[in-house]
């Protein structure tokens, strides 16, 4: 039996019988020509900046999906490994911890696109993505066809079609399953999309992100000249490359999520140490859970999150939870891996306690000229250095935290803005790769350091920052029910 053959028999076998359309005689040979297409495609290196839909094996395997009417059904995903592109991708989305990723591939969730831009050989391509309502997780991938350029990927943006930002929560980083050695200029990642509450994924979502050439022997490496932000000093190494921002336009099909949630009405406060918690709402969709939670604004204390928040059902089962998005005091959203395709009949959430601190003491002031701490939550907080990074100031911050209790990584412990004594607000800097933030100690009592990068000017001493979570907290056991 041929490999497209038994293609053909894993799709019969993954769901319930055939519908009567009719099944093109010489489907097989669309698929072979489909997917050998897609592999022509990719071998092709263009020196002119250009996008491409490569729409050949795509169009063709899920055209043969949509003949036999296939749902809730594993074979997919075997089915999926056959686009060039998306087979690493689906050993990825296997091998996650979410396994609200894994339940939605079997479910038929994810949207194959191979949208590429290439300039001077190196290509960026949106290989596919998995959506819902309020969540995108975007597979790309990046080519430069030489083993001498290692090609990094920076400063991602997502809008919409306007340009207008999302408001979303973004991260990204390289799935890790395919390393290729000797190294040959291959790399790939996902971009994953949180929207805030109230708000759906665009119809049409753009990525804007810079292309950054390195050195495969040294991945920390930059380019020709040295760069006064990454500490220690990078390698330097030719400038292979001129830094390239791509912009490619993702369309997210609608019709593939459209109607799947379910919305819980919760609305249930509880107390603890005298502070008022209130869950309103949980909303389950195919690759998440949402809760809302939000503070009374009587209470004493500014409450920053959840410490050990769990969503679990009439069994004890557990679903892991992985953001949170606000602070409790203004109202935040807490996701959780999904139960949408595993319905079960109670679902709760439940917990022990949060981190929250006295309002009084929400104020860290520092003078950096003297490098001196004049006021902090408690002594466990203390300033260890300040000092030049490249035009900048660097201020260093260490933390004590009981990491037997409390296992948050504890690097942006202030908001980005911050006043001198004069009252004048300022920003903090955004270096490459966003603020950085470093942690020592491993189990038990742990010591966090935590860096903050602030213009270089003649402040008026001393200087006031905003602390925007900490490891204080309050107690009380809670169990509610969702369903």
């Amino acid at each position: 039996m041929s490999k497209h053959d038994s293609l053909e028999s894993a799709l019969y076998s993954g769901g319930d019988e055939p519908s009567g359309i009719q099944v093109p005689p010489n489907l097989d040979e669309f698929i072979r020509k489909g997917i050998e297409l897609g592999q022509a495609e990719r071998r092709r290196g263009r020196k002119r900046a250009r996008r491409r839909l490569w729409t050949g094996s795509a169009a063709l395997i899920l055209l043969a999906a949509c003949v036999f009417s296939i749902r809730l059904s594993p074979a997919f995903a075997s089915l999926l490994r056959e686009i060039p592109g998306l087979e690493t991708f689906v050993n990825y989305i296997r091998s996650s911890e979410d396994r609200s990723l894994g339940w939605a591939l079997d479910n038929d969730l994810v949207q194959p696109l191979g949208i590429s831009e290439d300039y001077e050989g190196v290509s960026l391509t949106i290989e596919g993505l998995m959506a819902d309502n309020n969540r995108a997780v975007i597979f790309y991938s990046i080519d430069s066809r030489s083993d001498r350029v290692f090609a990094k990927l920076d400063k991602w943006e997502i809008t919409d079609r306007n340009g207008e930002s999302l408001g979303a929560m973004i991260s990204s980083g390289e799935t890790g399953v395919e390393q290729e050695k000797p190294f040959k200029g291959k790399s790939r990642g996902t971009i994953d999309i949180q929207m805030p509450e109230g708000k759906r994924i665009p119809d049409v979502v753009v990525v804007k992100t810079t292309l950054q050439n390195g050195d495969p022997e040294n991945p920390n490496a930059v380019k020709n000249a040295p760069n006064p932000f990454v500490e220690p000093p990078s390698v330097i190494v030719p400038d292979l490359l001129n830094e390239h921002q791509y912009e490619i336009a993702v369309p997210v099909d609608h019709s593939k999520f459209e109607g799947m949630k379910r919305e819980y009405e919760i609305d249930k406060t509880i107390e603890v140490e005298d502070q008022l918690i209130t869950f309103t709402k949980a909303t389950v969709h195919p690759l998440q859970v949402t809760l809302t939670v939000i503070g009374d604004p009587r209470n004493t204390k500014r409450i920053f999150g959840a410490g050990d928040i769990r969503m679990t059902d009439e069994t004890g089962a557990e679903w892991k939870s992985f953001w949170s998005m606000g602070e409790i005091e203004d109202g935040a959203t807490i996701g959780f891996e999904s139960s949408y395709f595993h319905e079960p009949k109670e679902l709760y959430i439940e917990g022990g306690w949060f981190r929250a601190l006295d309002k009084d003491k929400l104020e860290v002031v520092v003078d950096t000229e003297r490098g001196q701490i004049i006021h902090a939550p408690d002594s466990r907080l203390q300033l260890t250095a300040v000092g030049p990074y490249g035009k900048f100031n660097k201020l260093t911050f260490s933390l004590t935290v009981n990491k037997e209790l409390d296992n948050m990584f504890y690097g942006g412990i202030f908001a980005s803005e911050y006043k001198d004594a004069s009252g004048k607000k300022y920003e903090m800097v955004s270096i490459p790769g966003g603020t950085i933030s470093g942690a020592t100690g491993m189990g038990g009592p742990g010591e966090y350091e935590s860096y903050f990068y602030l213009e270089d000017v003649d402040y008026k001493q001393p200087l006031t920052l905003s602390v925007y979570s900490y490891p204080s907290y309050i107690r009380e056991p809670y169990k509610i029910r969702i369903k």
